[in-house]
């Protein structure tokens, strides 16, 4: 009696008698062999090595269902073109016409708000939610923020330079918060002192001033036209913006 090359099953000769002993066990061979076939795929797959990053050229197994379940490999490449179809990118944009639920936010262009309430005005809170007041409170924050606030500036008599070029007399000070961008109706008055006599002087001093005008932020210069003060005085400055 001969054997088979791979699973040794009984071969037998058209001389050798039939035995049910080894019908069972060429039975049995082919058993244990298909057995060891099932269990052993799955243990050589949770032993294959792991890839972090699959390649194009890479392929996974599949059934496929239009060829009644038959296994077939599909690429990686396919793989990303099918989803492709179903999800977007993981970059991409929108017309803000597409964007119909959720509330846009400040950082995004948006108010931060669901609703906005009718008359009401907005107002900046950085990059949380606008905030809404009535028109009577926009109406008084508006004016706190315009309103007039005096710097008092003052020029000493030794301050004085002429200015060759010019001819004329020059003193810069400090002046805190102006700048040169500020409103050209920005005012420079005298300020005022109780004692009359001294006011008079102050008032001829500054007179002699025939221009003011900022630089430099956070300086206010005066030009004297041929002669310089020769009293000190100080200026209330009122800075307009807006």
């Amino acid at each position: 009696m001969q054997h088979s090359e791979h699973y040794e099953l009984k071969l037998p000769e058209t001389t050798d008698n039939y035995t049910v002993d080894n019908e069972n066990a060429n039975t049995t061979a082919i058993d244990t062999a298909l057995y060891g076939l099932e269990t052993g795929k799955e243990a050589a797959l949770s032993a294959a090595a792991a890839k972090a990053a699959p390649a194009d050229g890479d392929s996974v197994v599949i059934t496929d269902s239009a060829e009644g379940g038959k296994t077939k490999r599909v690429l990686w490449s396919g793989i990303k073109t099918a989803l492709g179809s179903v999800f977007a990118a993981a970059s991409h944009s929108h017309a803000t016409g597409d964007i119909t639920t959720g509330t846009l936010g400040v950082p995004r262009g948006g108010t931060g708000l669901a609703t906005l309430t009718s008359g009401y005005f907005l107002r900046g809170n950085g990059t949380d939610a606008v905030t809404l007041s009535t028109p009577a409170a926009a109406k008084t924050a508006m004016a706190a923020a315009t309103a007039l606030t005096p710097v008092t500036c003052s020029f000493t008599v030794a301050g004085w330079t002429l200015n060759s070029t010019t001819s004329c007399y020059e003193q810069t000070v400090a002046c805190a918060g102006l700048l040169t961008t500020d409103d050209k109706r920005t005012s420079v008055t005298p300020v005022g002192s109780t004692d009359a006599a001294a006011q008079k002087l102050t008032d001829a001093a500054e007179a002699l001033v025939t221009r003011y005008s900022c630089g430099t932020d956070g300086y206010l210069s005066a030009r004297a036209a041929s002669t310089k003060p020769t009293v000190a005085f100080s200026v209330a400055v009122s800075i307009i913006r807006g």
